[in-house]
């Protein structure tokens, strides 16, 4: 299961930043839209090939770590894992935004012709900004998998991404707390509805 965790967080780097290259020709909304397309034919792709994911019928039987029980039973222990992994990504980005890579990734948002003009690279910071955060999402898909003990390109449609970027919009992009309580406040108004 780690091994796994690992290839996905792996593989969704190494996509990210193959998918930077081209797309970072583009700039603002227009990046967004082809990141957004990039997905959403990632997804088709995966729909449409039934030998690798068996199509819309998914890969069941996914099984969690071997110390967390199967079921319902093991749920308590895997929120556990899942909050410790958090938190450890959270304290990550957090060392990260501190860093030199970071300071020189907020020099970049706030104007890229001064980091040109201090001598830096910006299309390598921002591929390597968009291969982190790729990470991050596979981390994030493989903890969804064993979570639900099945996957499907269904899972990851244009909607599950409007509501992630939502939870970053709402929360205050460019922060690092912003997200994670842009991400509580949607997942509480969501399940709330639900009673």
């Amino acid at each position: 299961v780690t091994l796994a965790m690992i290839c996905s967080m792996v593989l969704s780097g190494a996509a990210g930043a193959l998918l930077a290259i081209p797309a970072l020709r583009l700039s603002g909304d227009y990046f967004g839209i082809a990141t957004l397309s990039f997905g959403e034919i990632i997804r088709l792709f995966f729909l449409n090939e039934r030998w690798l994911t068996k199509g819309p019928m998914g890969i069941p039987g996914i099984p969690r770590p071997a110390w967390i029980a199967a079921g319902v039973a093991g749920l308590p222990r895997f929120l556990i894992f899942c909050a410790l992994l958090t938190l450890m990504v959270f304290l990550v980005t957090r060392r990260l935004a501190q860093s030199p890579f970071g300071r020189a990734l907020k020099v970049i948002r706030e104007d890229e012709f001064v980091a040109q003009a201090l001598g830096k690279n910006t299309l390598s910071f921002k591929i390597r900004a968009v291969a982190a955060g790729s990470i991050l999402a596979g981390l994030a898909g493989s903890l969804w998998a064993l979570y639900i003990s099945y996957i499907s390109p269904g899972d990851f449609t244009l909607t599950e991404t409007i509501l992630v970027l939502l939870c970053v919009v709402l929360g205050g992009r460019g922060t690092l707390w912003g997200p994670v309580l842009g991400a509580f406040v949607v997942i509480f108004f969501q399940e709330i509805v639900r009673f």
